[in-house]
């Protein structure tokens, strides 16, 4: 790889980047703008809009569950029984 080929690829993941950024801020503040507007009895129907939203965005922030194995619990007959000694 030469180095332009390396530069042009850096650049382009930090365009990307500023991008996404850039998207977020203009989404952020479309939704902030929204809630001031439904404060307002006049802009109600942006309410459920406004709580899909904040769903998404909650469950966008949560951590994925790892699905373990469920185990069966054990029964008293499973325990080994030690030796009186």
């Amino acid at each position: 790889m030469s180095i332009a080929t390396s530069r042009f690829s850096l650049l382009r993941v930090q365009m990307v980047a500023d991008s996404r950024q850039r998207i977020a801020l203009i989404a952020m503040q479309a939704y902030q703008i929204g809630q001031q507007l439904a404060r307002d009895p006049v802009h109600a129907e942006l309410l459920p809009h406004l709580q899909e939203i904040k769903r998404l965005r909650r469950s966008s922030n949560r951590k994925k569950r790892v699905s373990k194995p469920s185990a069966a619990p054990l029964q008293a007959t499973d325990v080994p029984l030690i030796p009186k000694t």
